[in-house]
């Protein structure tokens, strides 16, 4: 087998195990919802991803921000 190969089979196998690991997610997410509710499942989901941004796991992106700045001028000068 060429490395190229293996590095291609090492991806897909890379891909399998993450949409292996969404689907969990979302059914975990769907059974918190039908016992807690949605509030307080979007709480939960949103403090996670809080504690994941903290601790360096991924960042927001600058058109994201950007798009938030704006929303925040455009408050500032109706108020």
């Amino acid at each position: 087998m060429e490395p190229r190969e293996n590095e291609r089979e090492v991806r897909l196998n890379a891909l399998g195990i993450r949409r292996i690991a969404g689907m969990l997610l979302g059914a975990g997410a769907g059974v918190l919802m039908l016992c807690i509710g949605f509030w307080r499942s979007l709480l939960i989901v949103a403090c996670a991803a809080l504690g994941w941004w903290i601790g360096g796991g991924c960042y927001i992106p600058n058109l994201v921000l950007h798009a938030v700045g704006k929303l925040l001028s455009r408050r500032g000068k109706s108020a």
